[in-house]
């Protein structure tokens, strides 16, 4: 477009452009997240057997879903173990909710779908219906990154319908943009 002696100025801003950009990328640094994993971990070690050491347990199941998913499914079987000993359904849905995004993250999409239904059935016992929304939103995915789209399009239908009705924004933003990924595939 411009030159100069025959020196391109649009050539010579996009090298520009192109050498200058990784100062200004922030980049992101794995220790970043899991700092949060290592806090929750002080915690646990003082923590009391009961429901709140069940919750703790939930939030670390959390933190592992993009960081070491593998690591954060150890925590599993001591979540169910405490939440049943201490018969606390709620719990127990958390539990089984947060091992079905990691088991999502892994890509074992049965495993997901196993205990995503399970952790449903759970919170519709308990009356937790921002979770059920959740988990129904979830469930969807699983069934979309499995690559079953009729599945993951009746599956986003219910919790869009089910959000709706509860007025439930986030779930509802959440269901949409998982509806789209499907309708921009499919």
């Amino acid at each position: 477009l411009f030159s100069v002696a025959g020196f391109d100025i649009m050539k010579y801003t996009f090298f520009l452009f192109i050498l200058l950009m990784p100062w200004f990328h922030p980049g992101y640094a794995q220790k970043d997240i899991k700092k949060p994993t290592d806090s929750l971990l002080l915690v646990l070690s003082a923590a009391k057997e009961d429901t709140a050491k069940v919750n703790l347990l939930a939030e670390i199941m959390l933190a592992h879903v993009y960081y070491k998913p593998e690591v954060g499914l150890s925590y599993q079987k001591i979540g169910l173990e405490l939440a049943q000993k201490t018969n606390w359904k709620p719990g127990i849905a958390k539990i089984k909710h947060r091992a079905g995004r990691l088991y999502w993250r892994l890509g074992n999409f049965t495993a997901a779908l196993t205990n995503h239904f399970e952790a449903l059935e759970l919170y519709r016992q308990t009356g937790n219906k921002h979770a059920e929304g959740r988990v129904l939103i979830e469930i969807g995915q699983d069934y979309l990154d499995d690559g079953k789209l009729n599945q993951a399009n009746v599956s986003l239908i219910n919790p869009l319908k089910y959000n709706q009705a509860e007025n439930d924004i986030i779930n509802i933003t959440q269901t949409k943009r998982w509806y789209a990924a499907i309708r921009s595939i499919g």
